[in-house]
């Protein structure tokens, strides 16, 4: 692994990381009216802080909910991995071929 691979593979984990500690977050709607569709996405926030409702409407709904899109999660996060790893690829050192150079006697 050459220098440049280390870094592309740091800031790769990084990038996965802070993707967990920020996911994306929406409102879905736990009753049979919505048929289990989910609702409006609410951005990326704080794992520990869960966002607040965007719309005043749905504040006041009790079967609104707030959860982690993990659809969206898995998606940025295989994004991240498939750049990561094809960056990684690229900047790999060219291969030496000594079989090619003749022998010297000596």
């Amino acid at each position: 692994m050459n220098p440049i691979q280390k870094k592309i593979l740091i800031l790769g984990l990084l990038a996965l990381a802070v993707l967990g500690m920020f996911p994306p977050w929406h409102e879905t709607a736990t009753n049979d009216i919505d048929f289990g569709r989910s609702g409006q996405g609410l951005g990326h926030h704080f794992i520990l802080s869960p966002p607040t409702t965007i719309t005043p409407v749905t504040a006041t709904v009790p079967w609104v909910g707030r959860t982690i899109d993990y659809t969206r999660l898995a998606t940025l996060g295989l994004v991240i991995a498939l750049v990561t790893a094809t960056a990684f690829w690229f900047s790999r050192s060219p291969v030496r071929d000594d079989s090619a150079r003749p022998i010297e006697a000596s």
